[in-house]
């Protein structure tokens, strides 16, 4: 059985084994943030990727270069990896593909750091960043 897995090129699901292992969480925490070149946002994703690790979660770090269409995709990156919570930029409150986010429930928090194109949502929308430890 093992030769045929191997001679086949099968690898096994991180999701799956996620769920078999760890109770369904990836311990695995998404950062998108709009220019890694900018220091400002480089001292964000170093505080949140020390916030994680103390935690004992791993960071999905993103560059979205301001781009709407880089940013979609991270977002359904994370989804796919079934992080348990992300940190996003400022967006634009009627953004499609961050409102199907929400609606998912995955826990997630923005920034308010400034943009320059999106406008921040209303912080009664945002919850916690990193994920309990429950």
């Amino acid at each position: 059985m093992e030769q045929a897995l191997r001679e086949s090129g099968y690898r096994p699901s991180r999701v799956a084994r996620r769920l078999r292992m760890n109770n369904g969480r990836a311990h695995l925490v998404g950062l998108i943030i709009p220019d890694i070149q900018n220091p400002f946002f480089a001292e964000i994703a170093r505080g949140v990727e020390d916030a994680a690790y103390a935690a004992q979660y791993a960071l999905l770090l993103c560059n979205s270069d301001e781009n709407p269409d880089k940013e979609r995709f991270y977002l359904d990156v994370m989804r796919d990896e079934s992080v348990d919570g992300i940190v996003l930029p400022p967006f634009d409150e009627t953004d499609a593909a961050v409102i199907e986010m929400v609606k998912t429930g995955l826990r997630w928090c923005a920034s308010t750091a400034v943009s320059r194109r999106s406008r921040p949502i209303s912080s009664r929308s945002t919850t916690t960043a990193a994920p309990s430890r429950a």
